[in-house]
């Protein structure tokens, strides 16, 4: 067996200060502050009944007006959750969110963008305050102007095969 060193007592001095509630506070508040973080979006890929998915005209996104729904993900939310709200309240639709198909980090803003495949459950499709415009398509006969992002995207949702829970 071999024999750890011991440990200075000015570890054992700070470790025993740490166990004090407010520098434990202090400690935690701090590391909250200095920890690097990073902006979360999800996104879903809706596909129908017939195999379409659903693009979106966003009025926010001048570079990239078309792509798929979804927005930020909330302090305490899980992307799986976010992504089936952002989905309600852009659009109207219910979906069953199914497997992660895609992880990127993306610039402008720098953010870490997770992607979904989602099974269209029902409602009726309204656009919300920011989108002007939506459309279905067939996932091999998407428009050229797409960002590469979402035709990766798009090209593994629709390829995939998911089983129900």
């Amino acid at each position: 067996m071999v024999e750890a060193p011991s440990v200075p007592f000015w570890k054992r001095t700070v470790a025993r200060c740490i166990s004090w509630p407010f520098v434990g506070w202090a400690l935690r508040g701090g590391m909250w502050l200095a920890a690097p973080r990073h902006r979360v979006g999800a996104i879903v890929v809706v596909i129908d009944g017939r195999g379409r998915t659903l693009l979106v005209e966003h009025l926010f996104h001048p570079e990239e007006p078309w792509g798929l729904p979804g927005g930020w993900v909330g302090r305490g939310e899980s992307p799986r959750s976010a992504a089936r709200r952002e989905l309600l309240e852009e659009t109207g639709l219910d979906v069953e969110i199914g497997p992660m198909v895609h992880l990127e980090r993306v610039p402008r803003p720098w953010h870490l963008n997770i992607a979904f495949a989602g099974r269209l459950l029902g409602g009726e499709l309204r656009l919300g305050a920011e989108l002007s415009d939506a459309a279905w398509v067939d996932p091999d006969h998407l428009p050229q102007d797409l960002s590469p992002l979402v035709r990766r995207v798009v090209a593994v949702a629709a390829a995939l095969k998911w089983e129900d829970p």
